[in-house]
């Protein structure tokens, strides 16, 4: 007896392809990826594992993944993993301590999704090293701290409550508010200027690490990535210089006679290239008055403006 297995083959071909470009994506991601299956490490990217300490990838495969968890959050992660593992749930970011192979505690932003892997239920995390953050924000609460209470106690010392011990009271409030927003900014900055860094990184280790296993099209779009992420980056850095020179009081305005509407229309054409799963729609009428104004501040003004709206809506 005999059978056509001819379409038997394309189907295991085409899986193997589409495991072959799982794979590919994987180690192109600037995060770490992992797969795990019955409590062991199945699958590690090249980033998963320099987090992690190692050099590489297969010296985590096969590793209980509980090994690498930090034993404050074990039960907690113990128990997502039986939920997961019942329900096929997914969770979002959710922070936790990890541990590396050399004992060093690190602090991760983690999500996971259940998955099928080589025929066996698995679990996929996505995570990313928030350390410094986390170290940057202590610092900075612990400084506001100090100063509430050295403030306090010098108020305290006066003993009566005067209309000069008020006028304190109040700035200390100020100075308070203010510390809570610079520390927020600063918590908003290192976030965003890690982002576009992270992603450098990861593409061009790729470059360097696997140039002669990925394809011309994978080197080109990890290229483009690059010089997105570059350019990106250099406006991020051109915010912060503006912020210190405004508060400086330091910062340029050069004003002359300026067409308001082609600054619109370009701001509003290279942020629909950027993210086309918004609709931007400018409504203008057919001429407008020239304005006294900055051409350069008039575009950083829409663009945040748009940026924002994207970002939020």
């Amino acid at each position: 007896m005999a059978s056509d297995i001819t379409e038997r083959h394309e189907i295991e071909a085409a899986l193997r392809e589409s495991e072959e470009r799982y794979l590919r994506l994987v180690e192109l991601f600037p995060d770490l990826v992992m797969v795990h299956s019955e409590g062991k490490i199945a699958l590690i990217n090249a980033a998963g594992a320099r987090l992690l300490g190692a050099t590489t990838s297969e010296q985590l495969v096969g590793k209980p993944v509980m090994d690498f968890v930090h034993p404050d959050d074990r039960e907690m992660v113990a128990g997502r993993i039986k939920q997961m593992g019942e329900q096929g749930t997914q969770f979002p970011l959710v922070e936790q301590k990890w541990v590396r192979l050399d004992g060093t505690v690190i602090e991760i932003e983690a999500a996971a999704i259940t998955l099928t892997y080589q025929n066996k239920p698995a679990i996929q995390v996505v995570a990313r090293d928030i350390t410094e953050r986390k170290q940057a924000q202590a610092a900075l609460q612990e400084s506001e701290e100090r100063h509430r209470r050295l403030m306090e106690l010098y108020l305290d010392s006066i003993g009566v409550e005067t209309a000069r011990t008020s006028e304190l009271r109040a700035a200390l409030r100020r100075a308070q508010e203010v510390d809570q927003l610079k520390s927020q900014l600063l918590s908003t900055v290192s976030h965003e200027l890690r982002t576009p860094l992270t992603s450098i990184r990861g593409q061009t280790t790729t470059l360097l690490d696997y140039a002669e296993q990925i394809t011309p099209e994978e080197r080109q779009a990890a290229l483009r990535i690059v010089d997105e992420e570059a350019a990106r980056l250099d406006e991020l850095i051109g915010h912060v210089l503006d912020m210190s020179r405004l508060e400086a009081g330091q910062l340029s305005v050069e004003l002359g006679a300026t067409d308001v509407r082609p600054i619109v229309q370009e701001v509003v054409a290279q942020m629909a290239a950027r993210t086309p799963s918004h609709r931007l729609v400018v409504n203008l009428p057919p001429t407008l008055p020239m304005a006294q104004a900055d051409p350069r501040r008039v575009t950083q003004v829409v663009s945040n403006l748009l940026d924002n709206a994207i970002k939020f809506s």
